[in-house]
């Protein structure tokens, strides 16, 4: 819906009082009226285009035309810029669809720059320049003008028209006919008996006034020719720049696209570099972060053998059964550690493969959007060229074709940065996972490290702990047993010596049981080990004959003894590292 009236009232109305510079500028508005339901309303909105007579405004009220709304223009934050003005609504456009708004026009009730733009186009200080003028010429009809000299009036009409035709206004003044008719005491002068000087102070003023009058006549028929003048000159620049326009439109149309074309993809063309350029410094980076992960894991896998190696021999040392179980560890944990290196190495070239293969397709689909756009803005800008009934100034051919420049260029920009961020996010995430497999692999071998420390560690100790104790145990007994034996074959007969071997081989067989089913404590053991001895010695004692005995007979004895200790000692010690390994 368009509704659209003519405008008959009010000496500034009308199209030619229209016709001054239209701006497109947004300027906060506050509109306060009436409706077609009589209710008043009052909405914040902001100008579409604007000039030195009116504007025009979206709304959300439907205004009935010729009715007068009061308008102030505001500050962003609110605040007043100017005083209310009125205007009148003079056009109605209706919206095509719900989500829309009415497009109002109104019409100031004198021409204002209510604006407050600092530098109007020319054709508003004309306009205001002739507001000012009429405004004068108003004020010097009222009779509080200043008396002037009446024999310099006269003789000085010229003078005085060439003085003021800046100041009075291009309007005609009321005819001097119609002043003299007013005045009555010019309609019967031969009534009137007045002297010379009298006549001339009577006549001053209105001599005065006819004469500005008539210099107001003349300079408006010289001004009403000069305009007529002037637009016809206008009229025959705007022929000849029309044809010129038409003649040169089509070569600078293509120079114009041409240079558009090698802009963009000279700008393309650095984009695409600039991003190739950081993803041969990111692949660089990742590659001397692999080979410092890859220098990093094979100092860790030396130092891991090396502990290895340690540790084999320590266990060598200690039991030869071991050594096949950390042999097989070993291997385990190299096969684990070459497995990693090499998951690693393939993620680290799927995922550079990867994002080449998706960096080529971005560029190739920002490339094709690019050109698409271009040539759709180009046959657009031909489009409107061949639609346009009169002809384009080459100034508004050179905005749209610098507006579809920066528009495609701007796109472009915002395309790549799109790209740019979804490839640096994928860098970023195959950055994290190649740093979170390198600290679990430091993890692993730090804690293996500190496993196997803590194993050899744990092991030394227990086995020298249980050696030291065992030895000076054993060592004692058996030299207590041997004094005891000693001393026992100076004083006990043949028959009781038989008896005190078949006691002492009694209690060698009960200590050896005793020590293999207590080798886990020690002390209980060796305490067993005393009493057995301690047992005996009072057995020896209490017996009171004292026989021949070979003292290598009892040397025999007690070494039997010994090694069957030794071997029930070995064997809890095996026991002892199979529950440890379980563990």
């Amino acid at each position: 819906m368009s509704v659209a009236t003519p405008t008959d009232n009010g000496r500034f109305s009308g199209i030619d009082a229209r016709r001054s510079t239209r701006l497109e500028r947004v300027i906060p508005l506050i509109i306060m009226g009436k409706d077609k339901l009589g209710e008043l309303s009052q909405e914040t909105t902001s100008s579409v285009s604007l000039n030195l007579h009116g504007c025009r405004f979206p709304s959300r009220h439907d205004y009935p035309i010729e009715t007068w709304v009061n308008l102030q223009v505001t500050e962003p934050n609110g605040e007043a810029k100017s005083p209310l003005v009125r205007a009148k609504v003079r056009s109605i456009h209706g919206p095509k669809t719900p989500q829309e708004l009415y497009q109002i026009g109104v019409e100031f009730e004198a021409p204002s720059n209510v604006w407050g733009i600092p530098t109007p186009p020319e054709d508003w200080r004309c306009v205001l320049g002739e507001n000012v003028s009429r405004m004068r010429a108003a004020a010097g009809v009222a009779p509080e003008r200043e008396p002037a000299v009446m024999g310099a009036a006269l003789p000085l009409t010229q003078i005085a028209s060439d003085q003021k035709m800046a100041e009075v206004a291009a309007f005609p003044a009321p005819p001097a006919t119609a002043e003299r008719a007013k005045d009555p005491g010019l309609a019967k002068p031969e009534r009137m008996v007045i002297t010379g000087d009298q006549l001339v102070k009577s006549l001053q003023g209105k001599l005065k006034l006819a004469a500005e009058e008539a210099v107001a006549s003349a300079f408006a028929a010289q001004l009403d020719e000069a305009v007529k003048k002037a637009l016809f000159k206008i009229a025959e620049v705007s022929k000849a720049s029309l044809w010129q326009a038409q003649e040169f439109t089509g070569q600078r149309l293509e120079s114009l696209v041409n240079s558009s074309q090698e802009e963009v993809l000279r700008r393309l063309t650095g984009q695409l570099g600039e991003v190739r350029s950081r993803w041969v410094e990111e692949q660089n980076a990742y590659r001397s972060r692999a080979e410092e992960i890859a220098e990093r894991l094979e100092k860790l896998v030396t130092e891991t053998q090396q502990s290895f190696t340690d540790a084999q021999a320590f266990m060598g040392r200690l039991a030869h059964e071991l050594g096949p179980q950390f042999q097989s560890l070993h291997t385990r944990l190299d096969e684990y550690a070459g497995r990693a290196a090499e998951d690693f190495e393939v993620l680290v070239t799927s995922a550079s493969a990867r994002h080449l293969v998706q960096l080529k397709e971005n560029t190739l689909k920002v490339t094709q959007e690019a050109s698409a756009q271009l040539e759709a803005r180009v046959a657009e800008v031909v489009s409107q060229l061949t639609g346009v009934d009169g002809a384009l100034s080459e100034e508004r051919l050179e905005t749209l074709l610098s507006y579809s420049r920066e528009q495609i260029l701007t796109r472009l920009e915002v395309r790549l940065g799109e790209i740019r961020s979804n490839w640096e996010e994928q860098q970023g995430n195959h950055r994290n996972r190649a740093e979170e497999l390198a600290l679990r692999l430091e993890k692993l071998a730090a804690d293996t490290q500190t496993h196997l420390a803590d194993t050899r560690d744990f092991v030394e100790k227990a086995a020298g702990k249980l050696e030291t104790y065992m030895r000076v145990r054993l060592d004692e007994s058996i030299s207590c047993a041997a004094k005891a034996f000693e001393a026992a074959a100076a004083i006990v007969s043949d028959r009781q010596l038989v008896k005190l071997t078949e006691g002492l081989k009694m209690a060698a067989r009960e200590a050896g049981l005793e020590l293999e089913t207590r080798t886990a404590e020690a002390r209980e053991a060796c305490a067993q080990v005393e009493a057995h001895v301690t047992q005996t010695r009072l057995f020896l004692q209490s017996q009171s004959a004292v026989n021949s005995v070979s003292e290598e007979r009892l040397e025999s004895l007690v070494n039997a003894a010994r090694e069957d200790v030794l071997s029930r000692l070995e064997e809890r010690l095996g026991e002892a590292w199979s529950r440890w390994k379980e563990h």
